[in-house]
């Protein structure tokens, strides 16, 4: 980043921050160190709530977990139809390859993401 552009990222920051413009000098590098580690919290965020939205599209998966720490997304499986628009008792049986289950939630979103519904 060359001196000018992050000088005027430290002026953008200040403009956002506390609506005024601030001399450079004036904002030390650790506060540029915590702006940049409050943009990564929010940039990864940002990554939840799009795999959540993702997750929100997807009909006929299920995601699970294996009670050992596993998780996986899986489309292959049955259930009985229900009836009705209201919640409503179900049985679902799912079959998960031992390749497909990830240590994470964030993980098994995330390989399913990649490669869609099977």
């Amino acid at each position: 980043m060359t001196e000018e552009t992050e000088q005027q990222k430290i002026e953008d920051i200040a403009l956002t921050l506390w609506g005024q413009s601030l001399d450079p000098v004036s904002i030390s590098k650790w506060h540029l160190a915590r702006v940049a580690a409050l943009e990564s919290q929010l940039a990864e965020a940002n990554k939840d709530t799009e795999r959540l939205e993702w997750l929100q599209k997807q009909f006929g998966c299920a995601l699970i977990n294996d009670d050992n720490g596993h998780w996986a997304m899986s489309w292959a499986g049955m259930q009985n139809v229900p009836e009705g628009d209201g919640p409503q008792d179900i049985q679902t049986s799912f079959f998960i390859e031992a390749k497909e289950w990830h240590d994470g939630v964030t993980e098994a979103i995330d390989a399913a993401r990649k490669g869609g519904p099977r």
